[in-house]
């Protein structure tokens, strides 16, 4: 478990020696990085580390987009501990961006609510849909150690609606839809079904396609 507290201690640290440090590795990259190493004795994970270790806190960038592969994911809590400060002091968002899902999507090894809601509530993330759209995930199936919370889901969601996010849209239309999030508003449900699909995600597409065929069905039950 990564405390808050230890993380903000180490921030300060880790920004001293950043602004003292001069020496940045170059790493020649090949396809996604990991096929330049292949042959050599060291992963190419363990490159990254070296790399984040000389200076360079995109290599702990390069690091954390390839540990959320699939079958890439390793948990080495020293080098998360170093490098975890360094990420979130970089105003990188793009970094911070890698490190938050990293976070999110492997939870349940990290198993700290307190660092994953500080990672996406931070200020270079305001105008992140990808961000505000985790943040609706987060307090909407009461998980990741956030109670659910449907007012706040439908609050970042719209917000990550209005920068593009195209599964915000899905995930309103979803709201609207299930009875648990209150009363139902199937027109409303279906709009924003439909503007998903127009931005081109697949579930908004297959769920706007059920209401329809549920709102024709019911028309055809009524009609009798």
């Amino acid at each position: 478990t990564f405390s808050v507290a230890s993380i903000a201690n180490e921030t300060a640290v880790s920004a001293k020696k950043q602004k003292s440090s001069e020496q940045h590795i170059e790493i020649q990259l090949s396809g996604d990085g990991s096929s330049a190493f292949e042959d050599m004795d060291f992963s190419f994970l363990e490159i990254l580390k070296q790399g984040f270790y000389q200076g360079s806190h995109q290599a702990a960038c390069l690091y954390f987009n390839q540990i959320n592969k699939p079958d890439n994911f390793e948990f080495d809590q020293a080098f998360l501990a170093k490098s975890i400060p360094v990420i979130m002091q970089s105003g990188d968002v793009a970094c911070l961006m890698s490190l938050t899902l990293v976070v999110f999507d492997n939870f349940e090894m990290f198993d700290d609510s307190e660092l994953l809601m500080t990672l996406l509530t931070m200020p270079e993330f305001e105008e992140s849909g990808e961000a505000q759209f985790l943040l609706g995930s987060v307090y909407t199936f009461d998980n990741k150690g956030i109670a659910s919370d449907f007012d706040k889901a439908k609050e970042f969601f719209t917000r990550a609606s209005q920068l593009g996010q195209p599964g915000a849209y899905t995930s309103l239309g979803y709201i609207h839809e299930i009875p648990k999030f209150g009363l139902p508003d199937f027109v409303l449900s279906r709009q924003y079904y439909e503007k998903g699909a127009e931005l081109g995600d697949s579930m908004a597409i297959n769920n706007h396609a059920k209401v329809v065929c549920s709102y024709i069905v019911a028309r055809l039950i009524y009609s009798k």
